[in-house]
C-alpha cells in the first residue's frame, strides 16, 4: 500500500462507533503502517483535513461529515468511487428509508462505476437483521399492518449496495431475551421517563443496563442514577 491509495472505507451511524472502530484498527494495524483516519462530526474539519492530507489507506466515517467533505472537494476523498472494500455498521438501520440520505448519496457515487462495483467487496454487519420489527411510521400512518421480514431486509440492503451473490453469517440465537429476563415496553411521555426510570432502579435493585440514543440522553440517565 506504498501508493498511499484509498482502499476501505468503514461507515457507522454515531462517532461514538466510529472513535471506537478506529482505536481497534489503530491497535490491530500498529506494526503494519497502514494509516487509518476518522472523519466524523463534532472534530473540526481543518483537523480532519491535516489527517486526510497523510492519504490513509483506511477511513471510517460518519455518512454526514464524509458527505460534506466530498462534496467540498477533499482529494483523498475523491477516490472513494474506486475503493475495494466497504464496510457499514448497523446496516439495517442505517439504510432504512428517511434516515442518512447522505449514506444513499454515497452509495449512488460509489456504485457508479460497474466494473469497480463488481469488484469492490461488501461487508455488512447489524446485530438486527434477522429479526422481525414493525415497519417505518410513513407505513403505520397508512394504517398498513406490515412487518418487515429478514428476508425483505436483506434484499433492500443487497439491492442499496449493489450485491449480487451474498455469503450471509447469522450467529443469532433463538431467542432475543433471555430466560431469566422479564421484557416489557411502557409508553410515556418524554417528561414522565425519569420517574420511571428512577422507580424502577429503585424497585428492582441490582446491576443495570441504560441503552440511550444519543449523549445529551445518556447525561440526563446518569444525572438519575445519582439519586
Amino acid at each position: 500500500m506504498s501508493d498511499s491509495k484509498l482502499y476501505a472505507l468503514i461507515l457507522t451511524p454515531t462517532r461514538e462507533l466510529a472513535i471506537q472502530i478506529n482505536n481497534h484498527l489503530k491497535a490491530a494495524a500498529k506494526y503494519t503502517g497502514i494509516k487509518i483516519a476518522v472523519v466524523i462530526g463534532g472534530m473540526s474539519i481543518q483537523k480532519q483535513e491535516r489527517l486526510l492530507n497523510q492519504r490513509p489507506e483506511i477511513v471510517v466515517a460518519t455518512p454526514g461529515r464524509l458527505w460534506e467533505m466530498i462534496e467540498n472537494g477533499n482529494h483523498h476523498l475523491s477516490q472513494v468511487g474506486s475503493i475495494r472494500y466497504l464496510a457499514i455498521d448497523e446496516t439495517d438501520r442505517m439504510l432504512e428509508k428517511g434516515h442518512f440520505q447522505e449514506l444513499q448519496n454515497l452509495l449512488e457515487l460509489i456504485n457508479v462505476d460497474e466494473k469497480i462495483k463488481k469488484k469492490r467487496q461488501n461487508f455488512v454487519f447489524s446485530a438486527t437483521l434477522t429479526m422481525v420489527h414493525d415497519p417505518p411510521k410513513h407505513l403505520k400512518l397508512q394504517k398498513k399492518k406490515l412487518k418487515i421480514t429478514p428476508g425483505q431486509k436483506l434484499q433492500s440492503i443487497m439491492t442499496a449496495l449493489g450485491i449480487t451473490n451474498p455469503k450471509v453469517i447469522d450467529i443469532t440465537s433463538e431467542s432475543g431475551t433471555a430466560r431469566t429476563l422479564t421484557e416489557a415496553r411502557i409508553l410515556c411521555t418524554l417528561e414522565e421517563k425519569d420517574f420511571y426510570l428512577y422507580y424502577f432502579l429503585q424497585r428492582h435493585p441490582g446491576r443495570t443496563l441504560i441503552f440511550c440514543k444519543a449523549l445529551a440522553a445518556y447525561v440526563d440517565w446518569h444525572i438519575c442514577l445519582l439519586y
